[in-house]
């Protein structure tokens, strides 16, 4: 707001200001979660350093708001979009967004996917909760479910293949249809 008025760079004291508002809002208002949600990933853009009072903020509201599928639904959104800029600390959240996956298991994997694609590193805590998840969603029926669980596969095989078991990744995919050339990221 301040940028289209003063030409001066942001100014973190009114960023404060802005964040104790939208998480007031975000506590108050189930109707605007998503634009809440777009608006604190914002402020992270402008002021990085703001991710540690912002999360605690979140997870403040979290417990009372857990029951809620469309906060539990958006705040998985709102930590795929500031892994872009957070890296690997949205690893922390994992536990979080494996939560909204009752809600829509190909959402809560395209969250799992973009986290890895923007880590430049990836925790042996992250990956053991992602992995048995992993395992679970190839194993279910539903396409859509399974086409999301392979490219999780196919992020991990770029980014990270040291991690993946793969003699049990080609035991659960065989006899499915397979989405992703994997003989060219080494899954033969």
């Amino acid at each position: 707001y301040f940028n289209l008025l003063l030409p001066d760079p942001p100014i973190l004291d009114y960023y404060n200001v802005y964040l104790k508002e939208s998480l007031n809002e975000l506590k108050i208002n189930s109707s605007k979660y998503k634009y809440i949600f777009e608006e604190l990933a914002s402020y992270l853009e402008d002021f990085p350093k703001m991710y540690d009072d912002l999360i605690k903020g979140i997870l403040k509201i979290y417990p009372a708001k857990k029951t809620d599928s469309n906060f539990v639904t958006e705040f998985g959104c709102f930590i795929e979009s500031i892994s872009y800029s957070v890296k690997e600390k949205t690893q922390e959240l994992i536990d979080y967004i494996l939560e909204g996956s009752p809600n829509n298991k190909p959402l809560t994997l395209a969250h799992i996917s973009h986290i890895i694609k923007n880590s430049f590193k990836i925790s042996d805590v992250f990956y053991n909760k992602i992995y048995k998840f992993l395992i679970e969603s190839l194993n279910e029926k539903d396409e859509n479910i399974n086409f999301s669980a392979q490219h999780v596969i196919l992020c991990l095989l770029e980014k990270f293949p040291e991690k993946l078991n793969r003699e049990e990744i080609k035991e659960v995919l065989k006899d499915k249809k397979i989405y992703f050339n994997f003989d060219k990221k080494t899954l033969k």
